[in-house]
């Protein structure tokens, strides 16, 4: 547990001092960056790490939010005196959509040469078929057809 005076000596304050903890946001004076809890009462890891110069959430170092205050307040320290470089949850989104669309590519590729394959010779059973079939009966507009 972290108390408000020690949160204040650290540079941070609750910017909501009234509202439920569940609502709680925590602002870093000096770097802008935010702490607020995610709104789950029963989450494992319910406090998100914000930096405002990307705007995106940085994760902990196990790839999750963190668990309590004194740790995301050590992970932020870290960062701003580089010992931790910050593992926003954008790069997880990034390698993800990368990840899609090299799939999606795979697939393009292979329905391209599927599709610029040569198909057989049809050309020796297209008479066979305009006999056979049931289009072709009649003369003129073919009466079978309506």
């Amino acid at each position: 547990m972290i108390s408000p005076k020690q949160l204040a000596d650290f540079g941070w304050e609750r910017t909501n001092p009234g509202a439920p903890s569940i609502m709680a946001i925590w602002l870093h004076k000096d770097s802008g960056w935010w702490i607020q809890h995610c709104g789950h009462a029963t989450a494992n890891y319910p406090l998100q790490l914000f930096n405002p110069a990307t705007g995106t959430m940085v994760l902990a170092p196990n790839g999750r939010a963190f668990k309590d205050l004194p740790a995301a307040i050590g992970h932020h320290a870290q960062v701003l005196r580089g010992v931790q470089e910050p593992l926003p949850i954008q790069n997880l989104v990034d390698l993800f959509n990368e990840k899609m669309a090299a799939q999606q590519q795979a697939t393009v590729d292979e329905l391209n040469r599927i599709l610029r394959t040569p198909l057989a010779d049809v050309s020796k059973d297209a008479g066979q078929m305009e006999r056979n079939s049931p289009l072709f009966f009649g003369k003129g507009e073919n009466p079978t057809l309506f």
